[in-house]
């Protein structure tokens, strides 16, 4: 019989042949000396083998495989780069006061402190020359796709032996940076530091917004109304809705939609509104001869309701006062609610109040379906609620959920190793400019109708990977405080989601842990 190879002979002895192909060899080496002999030097040899790796094992560990990032620091550092160039250059277009001006400071208290007033600053900004700063914005973000574009040249054409391998793709991307399509206007735009004033034989056939200090409406608009502003009177006629913010809002003539005023005092004094109303304010009146269509909703400290509501009446405030007509339901939500004479609901009444004694009804008063009368029940901490650590159980439970589909779909997430300070700041810088320029890329793209469909899908994605960027921060946590080679990925997810949800309910801590936890894990999901 033919010996078998050496490489039969060596499996033979690692125990890797088959039942029969083990038997078959056994067999040979029972009647050849020459096999049985070599049979035991492989033996022989297996086992110096294992006792020489047994000593090299106890005497140093292995350390354990840690492959390179996917994408190089420099990269991240080129990103940070861009964001600076996008951020100091749109400063430098958009230069000029961010104060809110001396009409609107009543939005602002000084309690607040200068952060308020800088948001307001903003907002007016975007309100009044919102069109040119989105050119801006774009225009900008030009400048550093152009950096970013340049030093990522740079930093290829010295690997590639090709210099047109490096220079394809910035001959595609230049032309984009010059699409940019300029929105029109829609809308009348009237703005002054003191005083806007339409006359009473000025008709604007178009949406009007106003902003100034003091705002006199006799005119008429047949669109919609927008005002901001200290003191607004709107005495014309508003064809479309009316939405008025201001310190004081009095509305004395009529309009054609739904009516929206906030502000410290909100009056509905001669008006008919053929819609809905809703107001917020300190102070909420509607005079006698006010007729609204719809519904009234309001929510304010004191609301005095003496006109005629041609539905229901919706209030939240600290005491209502009702002289007037309700042809449906009255809703309330109140410390003290009171119906003097003459006042009527046509249906249903209903007060939530501090107690029995904070519902009054005047023998004037009429009330044509049920009157139900409820007290405020005393309100435990959040914490001492069963409801509370339910929805906190519930959201970890959730996002542990999902973040068992997420990792099985793309392990690639959990194989990125951020050791060093350096490399958690790379992946933040990533992070941030991922969190910037998804959304302004989007309503850029979203302004031209081909691109709408993709802006509107980008933005969708974006706020998806809002959610999943803390999964993946809290699965980056649960692998730094637990040892992951002893310890199955699923458990390390749950302790990272486990502390960040503790962590959030801390009030400012967990809003900045919260924040670093998404930069971090929108800066993964970019790697």
């Amino acid at each position: 019989m033919t010996c078998p190879a050496a490489l039969t002979r060596s499996m033979y002895v690692d125990g890797a042949l088959s039942r029969d192909e083990a038997t078959a060899v056994e067999r040979h080496a029972d009647g050849c000396a020459d096999c049985r002999q070599r049979l035991e030097l492989l033996r022989q040899e297996r086992t110096a083998l294992r006792q020489a790796l047994r000593r090299a094992e106890t005497a140093a560990a292995i350390p354990p495989f840690a492959p390179p990032p996917v994408i190089s620091a420099l990269l991240a550092w080129l990103g940070w780069s861009a964001l600076a160039a996008w951020a100091v250059n749109l400063a430098w277009l958009t230069a000029g006061p961010l104060e809110p001006p001396l009409w609107l400071q009543w939005l602002a208290p000084d309690a607040l402190g200068t952060g308020v007033s800088l948001l307001m600053g903003v907002l007016v900004r975007l309100a009044a020359d919102g069109q040119q700063l989105w050119l801006r914005a774009v225009s900008a973000g030009g400048l550093a796709s152009l950096v970013l574009l340049l030093a990522t040249l740079a930093w290829l054409l010295p690997r590639r032996r090709n210099a047109s391998q490096a220079l394809w793709p910035a001959l595609l991307t230049l032309p984009l940076l010059a699409l940019t399509p300029s929105p029109g206007h829609a809308f009348e735009l009237r703005r002054d530091d003191t005083r806007v004033t339409v006359g009473a034989e000025e008709i604007i056939d178009d949406t009007l917004v106003v902003l100034a200090e003091t705002v006199l409406v006799e005119g008429t608009i047949t669109g919609d109304l927008v005002v901001l502003g200290e003191r607004v009177t709107v005495r014309g006629r508003v064809g479309g809705n009316l939405l008025a913010f201001a310190e004081e809002v009095s509305v004395e003539g009529e309009v054609g939609g739904s009516v929206l005023g906030a502000g410290e005092t909100v009056d509905l004094r001669a008006a008919v509104v053929n819609a809905n109303a809703y107001a917020l304010g300190e102070t909420v009146s509607v005079s006698s001869d006010v007729r609204i269509a719809g519904n009234l909703a309001a929510a304010a400290r004191s609301l005095e309701a003496h006109g005629s509501v041609g539905r229901d009446l919706l209030t939240a405030a600290q005491s209502v006062t009702l002289r007037g007509t309700t042809e449906r339901d009255l809703r309330a939500y109140a410390g003290t609610v009171s119906l003097e004479e003459g006042a009527r609901v046509g249906g249903d009444l209903f007060a939530r109040v501090r107690g029995d004694e904070d519902l009054q009804i005047a023998g004037g008063a009429t009330v044509a379906g049920d009157t139900t009368r409820e007290t405020w029940p005393e309100r435990p901490s959040r914490f001492a609620t069963a409801d509370f650590y339910l929805g906190q159980l519930l959201s970890v439970a959730a996002a542990f959920i999902t973040g068992l589909v997420l990792f099985a779909l793309f392990p690639g997430l959990r194989r990125l190793r951020l050791e060093s300070g350096s490399q958690l700041l790379t992946a933040a810088g990533f992070g941030a400019l991922a969190l910037i320029v998804v959304p302004v890329a989007a309503v850029v793209t979203t302004i031209t109708l081909i691109g709408a469909p993709l802006g509107i899908l980008a933005l969708v994605l974006w706020l998806a990977a809002l959610y999943l960027a803390g999964i993946i921060a809290a699965d980056l946590l649960g692998r730094r405080l637990l040892d992951p080679a002893r310890h199955r990925p699923a458990l390390l997810l749950l302790v990272g989601l486990a502390v960040l949800q503790v962590i959030g309910i801390i009030p400012y801590l967990g809003g900045l842990v919260g924040l670093a936890a998404l930069l971090l894990g929108r800066g993964v999901m970019v790697l």
